[in-house]
């Protein structure tokens, strides 16, 4: 009479982990003979597999991976599931601390929602999109676009600040000391016009207007009769 038994093997627990299979070995009086078959397994954080047997907690829910059930988990049923995230994105529990309510990215008291982009500090130059996932957060240079020249630094903020409202320069112009004529010393402001009179050549002059703020003046030359 032939009897069989089945036993795991030391390789079952790499396979199980990184290919979902199992080495199984029956025995008989006879013969001898391993075979690879599927093993159940669970999911648990970010895409991370564990055997059955294993044990975890998601909030204050207790879980274990079952051989035939998957996932059992056992506490409270929150209205929102839990979700990895909530272990670093979560902005407001439940009053038993076992339920998430909000997730988002708070920063300096200010909460932003997945998919917005927040300053990464009030007075920084960097900005930051709040998403939920593992890994650090994705930052990047903020781009600062002035409607002015003559934009002054103000501590408390990242870019340049046009103090003077917006406005253009005087480009150079023929006959036209622009370091010393007194009309191209200070900016045009915007939809404002100017005459500009040449230094070298007599009844020549420019008229300016700015159209574009922060960038030169438009200026069309003209001669005096």
């Amino acid at each position: 009479m032939e009897f069989y038994s089945l036993s795991f093997l030391a390789c079952s627990c790499f396979l199980v982990m990184f290919r979902g299979v199992g080495c199984i070995t029956f025995k008989s009086n006879s013969v001898s003979q391993t075979f690879r078959v599927p093993v159940r397994k669970c999911e648990v954080g970010y895409d991370m597999l564990v055997l059955p047997g294993s044990t975890w907690t998601e909030g204050c829910r207790a879980c274990r991976c079952d051989s035939d059930a998957g996932r059992i988990c056992v506490g409270p049923i929150c209205p929102t599931p839990y979700h990895p995230t909530h272990d670093d994105h979560c902005i407001q529990w439940s009053a038993d601390k076992c339920c998430c309510e909000r997730v988002g990215c708070l920063s300096y008291g200010v909460v932003y929602n997945f998919g917005e982009i927040y300053p990464k500090t009030p007075d920084s130059c960097e900005e930051c999109l709040c998403e939920g996932g593992p890994g650090p957060e994705k930052c990047w240079r903020r781009h600062c676009s002035l409607r002015c020249v003559d934009a002054k630094q103000i501590r408390g903020h990242c870019c340049k600040q046009c103090v003077n409202g917006d406005n253009c320069s005087i480009p150079s112009l023929k006959g036209v000391d622009v370091m010393n004529n007194v009309a191209t010393k200070n900016p045009l402001p915007v939809n404002n016009t100017r005459l500009v009179y040449s230094d070298t050549m007599p009844g020549l002059f420019y008229l300016c207007v700015c159209v574009d703020p922060g960038a030169a003046a438009m200026c069309f030359q003209n001669m005096a009769l």
